[in-house]
């Protein structure tokens, strides 16, 4: 089975069932806005009878994907330069 893919221009969005805080978008969905792939993200909130609507757009190729970000990243990549020299010097141990 294929991907859906939107028209051009064209979007969806989706309740989310998984919103755990009050920061989470209520709706969550993606959208093709110019060619380009978006994820989108709505929130609801109602003020003084008023109901106000804020989306919020990121481009799928900008976010990382979860299981990529802290697992495979090298830890001596955010240590200093005099640590990382430390680290890769083969000199003998001096015990």
């Amino acid at each position: 089975m294929s991907a859906f893919k939107h028209k051009r221009d064209r979007g969806s969005l989706f309740k989310n069932d998984k919103k755990d805080i009050e920061t989470h978008p209520d709706f969550k969905g993606s959208a093709d806005i110019g060619g380009e792939e978006y994820y989108v993200s709505m929130w609801i909130s109602a003020e003084d009878s008023k109901t106000e609507f804020s989306l919020g757009f990121t481009k799928k190729q900008d976010k990382p994907y979860k299981a990529e970000s802290d697992a495979k990243r090298d830890i001596r990549q955010s240590e200093p330069a005099s640590v990382q020299a430390e680290i890769d010097d083969d000199s003998e141990i001096p015990f």
